[in-house]
């Protein structure tokens, strides 16, 4: 999931071709859950334009606007 902090307004992240918009967001911090397919801020849903984001295996290129503090976290299991 991807856990950021929003300049206002609305925030947009492309992953490769994929393009995912946040709209409307607040100040502050807010989690887009890729695989659960949430963007979420104060509790609340955000509304969403896009599809959520999928990763390739190996180099993958992002690109986030109108947001700062990015932090990428990866949720991996091994059996």
């Amino acid at each position: 999931f991807i856990e950021l902090v929003s300049n206002g307004g609305d925030v947009t992240i492309k992953l490769n071709d994929n393009k995912l918009t946040l709209a409307n967001t607040s100040k502050s911090y807010l989690f887009v859950d890729n695989e659960k397919g949430l963007a979420v801020q104060n509790n609340k849903l955000l509304l969403t334009k896009g599809d959520f984001l999928v990763g390739q295996t190996g180099w993958n290129d992002i690109n986030i606007s109108n947001a700062t503090e990015i932090i990428i976290h990866k949720r991996s299991v091994w059996l």
